[in-house]
């Protein structure tokens, strides 16, 4: 074969193989098309919407926990839905609920920091706005619930700073509903006690350091008192009759000082039919009155606590102490021994439920919104 046939010969070969590469080429990009029509194609997400409604989390939250389902395809399916929102009523009730499952299975513990569960969540509030635009109390009501289940297992879950963003969220598409502004003051007096010192710890070397950490722990504190004693004077105007929300307002009235709006609420509260919300306002009251040493009125209080709860603790401690500092020493011991055996078996303290729920709780109250979604 001479030279010229051999070179044609390689021409052809090499214009044959670029044509099958272009070919090649042309073929992935018309399959990324069709794959991305099918990703964005509006009756696709509604199909989810149906499966998860029929108890289908295969067909639903598995398939929008992939990687695919990011923030800008989730946003081109809101504004479809925006632009086209003669939907039925059971996709503005169902699809919320369905982005929290979607969420709960990227992150279990719905970590503050994980930002991919943070989009499902951000989506099922958007569909919640969206749903109160189109079907008003229908979806407010069920949102009122969904927000205060989400807020209530995040704390559980040890996510608080989320349950902030939850609840915030839901401050904006609910104004003045009694359940969102009592959990917002709830977790308000949470964060400003329990977890006051979350975020600050490390190694400080000098007492300017430790003065400066101590200014913003306070100043931090004193802004979630304000928050939470507006929220609940808020609540508490709007449902003047629950009272385990009026222990809460008064003991925030408490840290802040204000002791006799407090005492005059938590008085209230001492009357209340429920044993247990009756115990916790005695066990806020013998502590405001301890502080302020007036100590015959703290022991009435805790006394007036062990009387209507005799299954606690912490008032026969907070008694015990009083008389210890009374100089009645005898009588202080009597007391921890009369606590021992009272409650010898059987404790139930209130005061482990007054901000963390027991075992199992904030799991139901989710399952049980599921269900009521797929009816």
């Amino acid at each position: 074969m001479g030279s010229r046939t051999r070179i044609a010969a390689l021409a052809i070969a090499v214009l044959s193989v670029a044509a099958a590469a272009s070919a090649q080429g042309r073929n992935l990009k018309e399959e990324n098309r069709r794959r991305d029509q099918q990703l964005n194609d509006p009756a696709r997400y509604l199909a989810m919407i149906a499966a998860y409604r029929d108890g289908d989390t295969a067909g639903s939250v598995d398939l929008l926990a992939d990687a695919e389902w990011d923030e800008p395809r989730l946003k081109m399916q809101l504004r479809h839905l925006d632009f086209t929102p003669a939907q039925p009523e059971e996709v503005w009730r169902v699809a919320p609920v369905m982005h929290v499952d979607v969420a709960l299975k990227l992150s279990p513990t719905l970590k503050d920091d994980d930002e991919v569960a943070a989009v499902h969540l951000w989506m099922a509030g958007e569909l919640i706005r969206l749903g109160i635009r189109e079907r008003g109390d229908a979806i407010s009501d069920l949102a009122e619930r969904l927000y205060v289940a989400l807020s209530r297992l995040m704390i559980d879950r040890m996510a608080p700073y989320g349950a902030e963003r939850v609840l915030r969220d839901a401050r904006k598409r609910l104004p003045d509903r009694v359940p969102v502004l009592y959990e917002s003051g709830r977790l308000a007096e949470l964060l400003a006690t329990d977890y006051a010192m979350i975020g600050m710890v490390r190694l400080y070397t000098t007492s300017r350091e430790v003065e400066v950490l101590l200014n913003r722990i306070r100043e931090r504190r004193t802004g979630y008192l304000n928050d939470a004693a507006g929220w609940l004077r808020r609540a508490a105007t709007l449902a003047p009759d629950q009272d385990l929300l009026q222990v809460h307002l008064g003991r925030v009235l408490a840290l802040r000082r204000d002791d006799d709006g407090a005492a005059a609420i938590l008085a209230r509260a001492a009357a209340s039919e429920d044993d247990a919300i009756a115990y916790l306002a005695g066990v806020f009251t013998g502590g405001l009155r301890e502080r302020q040493k007036q100590f015959d009125e703290a022991a009435a209080a805790y006394r007036g606590a062990i009387a209507r709860f005799p299954l606690g603790h912490a008032a026969y401690v907070g008694l015990s102490e009083v008389l210890q500092r009374t100089g009645k020493g005898d009588e202080s011991r009597a007391v921890l021994l009369s606590m021992l055996t009272e409650s010898l078996g059987e404790t139930r303290e209130p005061l482990w439920w007054y901000f963390f729920e027991p075992p199992g709780t904030a799991e139901r109250r989710l399952e049980e919104l599921r269900k009521e979604v797929r009816r």
